[in-house]
């Protein structure tokens, strides 16, 4: 799924309060992050690519924030911070009890390539590193990678509070597959 910034600002302002920090395990380009920083939360992502994680730092390096917007020059520098590697580490890494909500994108279009168009990019954004969650080789092997960082998660976030998955259902093989749904259980 993809989401505007606007409502990136919508879901982190809904789950969060202001200063606090709030993790995206993976960011992509960052838009968690980029709405965490409009809303005046601090932003902490995990991403894979490293050529995400340069676009993000690009737009960190050129923009900045102004009157509730971003804008090239002046402004309240963006807080957040992008780290490149696999989510499952990197999570482990991170203090118990840290984190103020969990708002996240995750990949959800395992075992899906492309069938006829180039455009497909919202299934399309499967690389070949192995800790890949979309490049994993069956919906088993996803869920319980997604279990395992559900683990994880609730470790580090503080009790009370919320982990938002952003998950679409997918046709597989001519099977519904309730993605989400089979997720959150």
């Amino acid at each position: 799924a993809r989401a505007s910034s606007a409502s990136c600002c919508d879901i982190v302002r809904f789950f969060s309060k202001s200063g606090e920090l709030v993790l995206d395990p993976f960011a992509g380009v960052g838009g968690i992050l980029l709405g965490a920083a409009l809303e005046n939360r601090r932003g902490l992502g995990f991403e894979l690519s490293a050529n995400w994680v340069e676009v993000f730092e690009e737009l960190r390096r050129r923009f900045h924030i102004q009157d509730g917007d971003f804008v090239e020059g002046p402004g309240r520098t963006i807080d957040a911070e992008l780290r490149q590697g696999d989510c499952l580490r990197l999570v482990r890494e991170l203090d118990e009890d840290s984190v103020h909500a969990v708002i996240t994108d995750p990949p959800y279009g395992v075992g899906h390539r492309p069938s006829g168009f180039a455009e497909e990019t919202n299934f399309n954004m499967v690389g070949e590193d192995k800790d890949d969650f979309g490049g994993l080789p069956s919906t088993e092997a996803y869920l319980e990678a997604m279990a395992t960082l559900g683990r994880e998660l609730h470790r580090v976030l503080l009790p009370g509070r919320y982990a938002v998955f952003l998950v679409g259902d997918r046709y597989q093989d001519g099977e519904y597959q309730p993605i989400g749904h089979m997720v959150a259980c």
